[in-house]
């Protein structure tokens, strides 16, 4: 199989990869919910945490990142296979980018899938480690400041794009970094129009990850206690029913009781009760 032949058959597979949407099947798997039916309908990372919690929507983000960054490895294997520094960056933003058109058109999920943040986070992560990286904590950090996702997705799209092209200035690689930051931005700009109109308005939804993560521990705490509760008063009544002599014999001491009290007593003589009446 030749490189490019090979590169072909990554491209496809990278489209199928991204369209497997891990917010529908986790939400389906887990909380047995089609997360599009619930919060903003959308089947991403955002409404995975705002519906079903911190957990669920975390493993959604690590899931889309590492399904962009395998999309990308495939496209990098025949310029690797093949010592060709050309073949393997652009082979890998190509597949990148395929992925993330898979992932925000699924043809699993008639074409209604997610916006395409995470997975395209993990197509710059393989394309440049460092930058990737940075980025990708700095727009976390964004997101804990202003509470808004779509801000922090655009931001950091648009960032990791001029740092991207600032770093390989000299490269003659330079034009296809330009038009995957561009292509990438652009693919993000456009799955977030409705955000964007939103913020315009003033009416865009925020995300407290702080308050989302306190919740989740709260109520973390708060099952660990009710089930220590519940362990200790089954042990209580365990031990108050083994000290019971009389529910051990499986008999009834109030029966004998009666019994014996009847026994003792003697009948009441006619003569004294007549004297008394």
């Amino acid at each position: 199989m030749t490189p490019y032949l090979w590169l072909g058959v990554a491209a496809v597979a990278s489209y199928f990869i991204g369209a497997f949407n891990a917010a529908i099947n986790i939400s389906n798997h887990y909380a047995k919910k089609d997360i599009r039916n619930y919060g903003s309908g959308n089947a991403g990372t955002t409404n995975m945490l705002r519906t079903f919690g911190p957990v669920l929507g975390t493993m959604t983000f690590f899931a889309d990142v590492l399904k962009g960054s395998l999309a990308t490895f495939l496209g990098m294997l025949p310029g690797l296979l093949t010592g060709d520094e050309s073949l393997r960056i652009v082979g890998g933003m190509l597949c990148g980018l395929i992925a993330v058109v898979g992932h925000n058109w699924p043809v699993y999920y008639r074409f209604r899938g997610g916006k395409g943040v995470a997975c395209t986070a993990g197509t710059f992560i393989v394309i440049d480690p460092l930058i990737g990286i940075i980025v990708l904590v700095a727009a976390i950090g964004c997101i804990f400041l202003c509470q808004y996702v779509s801000v922090a997705s655009i931001t950091g799209t648009f960032v990791y794009g001029m740092a991207l092209v600032l770093v390989h200035m000299n490269d003659s690689l330079l034009p296809y970094y330009l038009i995957y930051a561009v292509i990438a931005w652009l693919m993000v700009l456009f799955s977030h129009r409705e955000n964007i109109r939103r913020l315009a308005a003033g009416v865009e939804k925020k995300t407290d990850l702080v308050r989302i993560f306190s919740e989740k521990k709260e109520n973390f705490q708060q099952k660990r206690a009710e089930k220590k509760e519940t362990k200790r008063a089954e042990k209580e009544t365990g031990a108050a029913v083994s000290s019971d002599p009389a529910s051990s014999d499986g008999r009834s001491s109030e029966p004998a009781s009666v019994t014996h009290a009847s026994s003792d007593e003697t009948p009441s003589d006619p003569a004294s009760s007549a004297s008394d009446s």
